[in-house]
């Protein structure tokens, strides 16, 4: 992964260079027009202008890595992530063959008041910060198995975070709707970034996992599973405590 490329497409979006390379192009529209009434050399000039000008804008658009590169990135790097996850399970534990493992990602907009994280609005709306992250969710015949991925696209980190934790131990999952003000952009104008993260706690409420999700309608089952599995679980304890 190329993290000082990917840097740029984090940087404010300034339009200088285009604007430069616009002006330019438009000085060689009168020499066009003059080479054709007759001024000697007016054609050339204005096709060197024209030409300098339209280089100067698409060079200046191509330096800058775009939306689908930035998420080819992340492609890339979590092509392999159900093999990683599958080293972090206990293999001693029976896995429910009903509910195979799930796995999604989002980009990660925790940490919004540390300086290194950084945020950008894609040109198709889609907010994008230079942190990834992505779980597996794993399901046991007595066990949550939750594997966590998180990597930068601006430098040098990755971290891998395994999680059990029984049924009987956890109180829900949930889908909620969060968000954070972020400083971006020219001008640094405040804008709150609104998005939904997958919540899993603990029977004391304790959050034991949170991460952002991008479409949580495809997530509805995978919640649904776990407070399923959580509410049988415990009704198996109690009657095994009652007999």
């Amino acid at each position: 992964m190329n993290f000082e490329n990917n840097k740029k497409y984090y940087l404010p979006r300034k339009a200088t260079w285009q604007i430069i390379g616009g002006i330019i192009a438009a000085c060689g529209v009168p020499f066009f027009i003059l080479g054709r009434v007759g001024f000697f050399g007016g054609t050339l000039l204005a096709l060197t202008l024209i030409l300098t000008g339209v280089c100067i804008v698409i060079f200046a658009n191509s330096s800058r890595p775009s939306d689908a590169d930035i998420d080819n990135c992340i492609t890339i790097k979590t092509k392999d992530v159900m093999d990683r996850a599958r080293l972090q399970i206990d293999t001693r534990e029976k896995l429910i063959k009903a509910y195979p493992p799930i796995a999604f990602g989002e980009y990660d907009f925790s940490g919004a008041d540390n300086e290194d994280l950084l945020v950008q609005r894609g040109k198709d709306g889609r907010y994008r910060t230079n942190k990834y992250s992505l779980g597996v969710i794993t399901f046991g015949q007595e066990k949550l198995h939750i594997f966590m991925y998180q990597f930068s696209l601006t430098k040098d980190w990755e971290q891998d975070t395994s999680l059990d934790y029984k049924y009987t131990d956890l109180l829900s999952a949930e889908i909620e709707r969060q968000s954070h003000t972020f400083k971006f952009g020219v001008k640094a104008i405040e804008t709150k970034v609104e998005f939904e993260s997958i919540v899993i706690r603990k029977n004391d409420g304790e959050v034991i996992f949170t991460m952002p999700v991008r479409n949580a309608a495809d997530v509805d089952k995978t919640v649904d599973t776990i407070n399923h599995l959580i509410e049988n679980r415990k009704k198996e304890e109690n009657t095994v405590n009652n007999l």
